[in-house]
């Protein structure tokens, strides 16, 4: 009885569970709109630009407006609508004897995107140890959101260097969530056997990047210490997700010019 004691109250104080869940919204992603040109040619303003669309992101399509001025004081503002996959576009203005001067060139992209938001769970773990470290549910967490609950955290070879740990989760994402990505990383706090006495270190893992299918990642501490022993490991698992359901949002981004160029 006095082992089984023992062994459940290691398992609290160093297997014990820690869920941490936060969710914060994401900047989304925006195209990139860059303004090549600038020319008057004739009766028309043309205006050439280029486009960088990050993945997920979909151009509705562009405004275009460029104002010019004449000799005397007379101004006006010229402006198009332009499709998705434009990339130049005439501005008609009524011709006078002397061509007019270009101020300010503006480009409206329209867009969608996904809002991704992320969730993140921390889970600590005693190492080189029999005691058990069995899933538990993440009580308190919200039922609409997705939950990722970290099921074990291992060293796969004791002592080797560089130092290799395997973390294992599953993850239920309710509908309308998707799960698009996992970031996993981890803190190892190392303890020390051999004379002179050595407070224990606490080292970071690299961070492992992994598509919405994966439930396993490997991490490394490539600079563990001499002479350490890994003791623990707090692990933190982020998912990144998105409302799969919800209808997109247009969202504008300006770019601006001045002159002819």
């Amino acid at each position: 009885m006095m082992r089984i004691h023992k062994s459940l109250i290691s398992s609290i104080l160093f297997g014990s569970i820690v869920w941490l869940a936060a969710m914060a919204v994401a900047q989304a992603q925006t195209p990139t709109v860059q303004i090549k040109h600038v020319r008057v040619l004739g009766d028309t303003v043309r205006v050439e630009w280029s486009t960088q669309t990050p993945a997920d992101v979909t151009v509705v399509g562009f405004i275009v407006e460029s104002q010019i001025g004449f000799i005397g004081g007379a101004k006006a503002v010229l402006s198009e609508n332009a499709g998705p996959t434009a990339n130049s576009i005439d501005l008609k203005f009524t011709p006078r004897n002397v061509p007019p001067s270009v101020g300010l060139t503006k480009i409206t992209t329209r867009f969608t995107a996904p809002n991704p938001t992320t969730v993140t769970f921390t889970r600590e773990f005693a190492l080189n140890t029999n005691a058990f470290q069995g899933g538990v549910a993440s009580g308190g967490q919200p039922a609409d959101l997705p939950v990722v609950q970290i099921s074990s955290a291992v060293e796969d070879v004791v002592d080797a260097r560089p130092d290799h740990f395997t973390v294992k989760w599953v993850a239920n994402s309710p509908s309308p969530f998707r799960i698009d990505s996992y970031e996993v990383r981890g803190l190892i706090t190392y303890g020390f056997k051999q004379p002179p006495p050595h407070p224990p270190e606490s080292l970071k893992t690299d961070t492992a990047s992994l598509d919405g299918a994966q439930r396993q990642a490997n991490l490394v501490v490539s600079d563990a210490p001499n002479g350490g022993h890994a003791q623990r490991i707090r692990v933190e698992v982020t998912a990144h997700f998105h409302r799969i359901t919800q209808g997109p949002t247009v969202r504008i981004v300006e770019t601006k010019a001045t002159g002819t160029f």
